[in-house]
């Protein structure tokens, strides 16, 4: 009801028709409306919305360093320079989308120096959350189907001659091929370290390993959590029910109107006029032997309900 084009929990195809069941748009305006408005107001295009600062460990003499403050101060225009001409623009916005749901997912990946940072956003419906012990998201999973070609790319510290003999083949035989994979991020309670895998299902093997340390590459954010629960019920939950109400009125006055304008009629079987082959179309003669022979259906009051 509020995102229909970004629908993929049942199955998906380019160029499916996703919204045909809508016929009030009200809540899809919302939604974009309400995601637009939070990326301006939290990660505005080409502004520095954060700053890096002394953190509490420092002693509070050297905070107000004014070496310190300029050093970070430089440190946060070049991040700031980066992050501009990368595609988180692009793919916070995705993200906000997401959470107006309830539940995003934003992953960063480390790239070259010409682009260091390089950001994705996981649909939900791809998305797998283990809950930790506290009640935080610390290990997820999710599927990826990317083309044969672009897997090396994916596994930092990978070389082609690293994967298993028949992916190798299936990338150089079949490069535009889609290849399923699961990629995971799974946390180490005893290490406390983030652990990065991703798992051919195809071949029964994990392909790549990568050690994140203490950084964990993913973040997901997630709305008004009911207790016991793992994902999120974001805004679009909380104004569904008034959505459905407009839709299936608005569903409602469509047919009202249809039938108004084309009522159905009646018609009398006889030797002169055949109802099953009569066209009603416009400067049409219809030869009847009276004038109550065809005759429109009385369908009931009027529905003026959209203009309350």
């Amino acid at each position: 009801y509020c995102m229909p084009q970004r629908e993929s929990w049942t199955w998906s195809a380019p160029g499916q028709r996703k919204n045909v069941h809508l016929y009030d748009s009200t809540g899809m305006e919302m939604t974009y409306l309400a995601a637009n408005n939070a990326k301006e107001l939290l990660f505005p295009d080409w502004k520095q919305w954060c700053a890096l600062t002394p953190g509490a460990q420092i002693p509070k003499e050297e905070r107000e360093n004014p070496a310190v403050v300029a050093m970070l101060q430089d440190a946060t225009d070049t991040l700031f320079s980066y992050l501009n001409h990368s595609n988180f623009g692009q793919v916070i916005s995705e993200c906000l989308l997401d959470l107006m749901a309830g539940t995003c997912s934003l992953t960063i990946d480390e790239g070259d120096l010409d682009e260091p940072f390089l950001f994705d956003s996981t649909p939900l419906s791809c998305l797998d959350l283990e809950p930790g012990k506290r009640g935080t998201v610390q290990t997820t999973f999710n599927e990826r189907k990317p083309v044969a070609r672009n897997i090396p790319g994916l596994l930092p510290g990978r070389e082609l001659e690293g994967l298993p003999t028949a992916l190798q083949t299936r990338i150089r035989g079949r490069p535009d091929s889609e290849v399923e994979l699961i990629q995971g991020i799974v946390y180490d309670e005893e290490t406390r370290k983030y652990f990065g895998m991703l798992l051919w299902p195809e071949g029964h093997e994990i392909i790549w390993r990568y050690d994140y340390e203490d950084s964990n590459p993913r973040i997901v954010a997630r709305s008004s959590v009911l207790s016991g629960e793992v994902y999120g019920r974001g805004r679009c939950m909380l104004a569904l029910p008034d959505i459905k109400t407009i839709n299936a009125m608005m569903r409602d006055y469509l047919q009202h109107a249809a039938m108004q304008i084309n009522p159905p009629l009646t018609a009398v079987t006889d030797g002169i006029l055949n109802p099953y082959t009569v066209r009603l179309v416009p400067n049409a003669v219809i030869p009847v032997s009276n004038a109550d022979q065809i005759r429109a259906l009385d369908v009931g009051g009027n529905y003026r309900v959209a203009e309350a």
